[in-house]
């Protein structure tokens, strides 16, 4: 968030998730992150597991635990679409990692073009 100032830092961050500004005492504190706090809200964090906990159910892994992007026989993840919440399919950790990364990259750019729109419509 370069666009903000150091001292708004210190008082609240936002959602990677819902993309709202909160208090930092909405993130839960992670050595591992940059700023020492996670990345998804509290509230979002308990909805994304209450999500993967039913789509797990619903979606049993396959018998033969391979990923169906690489055939690789790794541990497997349930992969999902954030904006429907729907299963997708059982991938290993590289492979849903990169698809992953390659939404964010596009979702990141999306809403820092929506918010130059707002910006620019003040």
């Amino acid at each position: 968030m370069a666009w903000l100032w150091d001292d708004e830092l210190e008082f609240g961050k936002f959602c990677r998730e819902c993309d709202q500004y909160l208090a930092l005492d909405y993130f839960t504190e992670r050595s591992c992150y940059a700023g020492g706090r996670d990345t998804i809200c509290r509230p979002c964090q308990n909805y994304q597991n209450k999500l993967l906990y039913r789509l797990r159910r619903e979606n049993p892994a396959p018998v033969d635990g391979r990923c169906e992007t690489c055939g690789g026989r790794r541990a497997l993840e349930c992969d999902h679409s954030h904006d429907t919440n729907e299963f997708r399919n059982w991938l290993c950790r590289s492979c849903n990692r990169k698809n992953r990364k390659d939404n964010e990259q596009i979702m990141a750019t999306m809403r820092a073009a929506l918010r130059a729109r707002k910006e620019m419509n003040k």
